[in-house]
């Protein structure tokens, strides 16, 4: 083997064994698959109220965040969180939903209010940002990773989960320094990963 051949061999089962490494997994929690069957379409809803972040809630973070950069230079820290407040709401929301529609092959997915015809939401949490070492949020250099659940339930009641997911160590990417500085890009991959691990295995089971 030519060096050039082997250093890319290397190369390639280095990446493959980090990808692994993060052991992303889905697991079910509670409920039954049965009712996938032949459905054809979902609506879906998202909450992220009890979101953490480094071990602090959201507010808390946010805080921190505006603090930080304002004593840098005032007024920057509202921009900043005017920037966050309209990716969660919207752009990491639009992009799991694209990821999930691209990942299910028998099913159309439509935002909350706009199918009316369909019996099944799908309840996306978002509960966890934090880092593979438990790094702060600081940190030079950090793997970022983070956790979702997932509740299908009937449209006519939502308290009330058909089917419990839970989505882990879904890996973001690599923090640079602060991490508000960069969490756009690292939690919409996040969302990405995390609507094509939930489509592919609702298209399994349809």
């Amino acid at each position: 083997m030519s060096v050039k051949k082997k250093d890319l061999m290397i190369c390639f089962v280095f990446i493959v064994f980090s990808y692994l490494s993060f052991g992303q997994k889905l697991v079910i929690k509670s409920g039954d698959v049965s009712f996938l069957k032949n459905v054809h379409f979902f609506n879906t809803f998202f909450v992220s109220d009890s979101l953490i972040i480094f071990d602090k809630s959201e507010n808390k973070w946010i805080k921190e965040n505006l603090r930080f950069k304002d004593s840098i230079l005032f007024g920057t820290g509202l921009i900043w969180e005017k920037k966050w407040r309209d990716n969660r709401e919207t752009t990491f929301e639009i992009s799991l939903e694209e990821s999930l529609n691209n990942n299910l092959q028998k099913c159309s997915i439509a935002s909350f209010d706009k199918q009316e015809q369909t019996h099944y939401i799908i309840v996306v949490i978002f509960k966890k940002i934090y880092t593979e070492g438990g790094e702060s949020a600081f940190s030079k250099t950090k793997n970022i990773l983070a956790d979702f659940e997932v509740n299908i339930t009937s449209k006519c009641d939502m308290s009330k989960p058909l089917l419990c997911l839970s989505i882990k160590k879904i890996y973001c990417g690599t923090s640079q320094g602060n991490f508000a500085d960069d969490c756009f890009p690292l939690i919409n991959n996040a969302f990405i990963d995390c609507g094509r691990i939930l489509g592919r295995f609702i298209s399994k089971k349809i």
